[in-house]
C-alpha cells in the first residue's frame, strides 16, 4: 500500500505588502497614458494652432491700421 504524505498549504504572503506598489504601478502607468494622449493631441493640432495665432497676430496688427486710415 502506498503512503500519502501530507504536503503543508504554503502561505500566501501579506497582501498589504503589495498593495502600495500595485498603487504606484497605476499610477504611474495613467500618468504615462495621460502624457501620451496630451503629446498625440498637440501634434495633431499644432499646425491649426499655428494658423489661427498668426491670423490673430495679423488681425491685431492690421484691423487698428486700417481703422486709423493708415493702411
Amino acid at each position: 500500500m502506498a503512503e500519502t504524505v501530507s504536503v503543508a498549504a504554503t502561505q500566501a504572503p501579506p497582501e498589504s505588502a503589495f498593495v502600495p506598489v500595485i498603487d504606484e504601478i497605476c499610477y504611474r502607468a495613467q500618468l504615462a497614458a495621460r502624457n501620451q494622449k496630451l503629446s498625440s493631441a498637440v501634434g495633431a493640432t499644432k499646425v491649426w494652432g499655428f494658423l489661427i495665432g498668426a491670423i490673430f497676430a495679423l488681425g491685431m496688427v492690421l484691423i487698428p491700421l486700417a481703422l486709423l486710415g493708415g493702411l
